[in-house]
This record gives structure tokens, C-alpha cells and sequence, in this order.
């Protein structure tokens, strides 16, 4: 892991994985969620993500970090790791690409 670059490691799908979000993870979690990066942050702190962010955020990670995971693997993985945490996950990682953790800021709160 590497805090510094946005990195993370986690146990995922009973494998050790590796996540960052790159600047062309973020775009792909626009395009797929059809709402910019800071109304997808805005959506943390109001506490109102659903499943479609968590796993856009979460595959965004793996793919930036070099991690191969289908689809249907993630879902998996995010079911077996249990909702909460997943997206307290996604969050975290979410805050760490925009560069908020580093600043104990919140996503989504200026």
C-alpha cells in the first residue's frame, strides 16, 4: 500500500487486492454513474450511495491499480464483504483520489 499515491490494499474475493483511482479512473466513474466526480462525492457525505457507485468506484480502483476483477466477481466480492464496509471502502478510496484524505477532509464537504 501506498497512501501517498492513493493506494490501498484490501482483501477482496478471498485475494489480496490492490486499489487507486487514476484520472482516468475518475473519468470512467463519471461516465458510467453520468454525474461529475464531486456530485458522486456529494453523495458520501449526504449518505446516499447505492450499490452502482460503490462497484463503479471499486472497479475503477482495481483497474487503476492493475487489478483484473470481472463484473460479476466484484459483485461477489462487495456482497461477501458486506454493503457497509463496501462502501465505506469506496468511500475512502473515493477521498483518496480527490486528494481529501491526505487533508482529513470529507467527500463531498468543502
Amino acid at each position: 500500500m501506498n497512501a501517498h499515491r492513493g493506494e490501498l490494499t484490501v482483501m477482496l474475493a478471498g485475494r489480496e487486492c490492490r486499489l487507486r483511482l487514476t484520472f482516468e479512473g475518475l473519468a470512467e466513474i463519471e461516465g458510467r454513474l453520468e454525474a461529475g466526480i464531486v456530485a458522486v462525492a456529494g453523495r458520501f457525505s449526504e449518505r446516499s450511495v447505492g450499490t452502482r457507485e460503490v462497484a463503479a468506484i471499486l472497479s475503477a480502483g482495481l483497474q487503476g491499480a492493475g487489478e483484473a476483477m470481472d463484473e460479476a466477481a466484484l459483485k461477489a466480492a462487495i456482497m461477501e464483504l458486506g454493503f457497509v464496509e463496501a462502501t465505506r471502502l469506496a468511500g475512502r478510496l473515493l477521498a483518496m483520489g480527490l486528494g481529501a484524505e491526505a487533508e482529513g477532509e470529507v467527500p463531498g464537504k468543502p
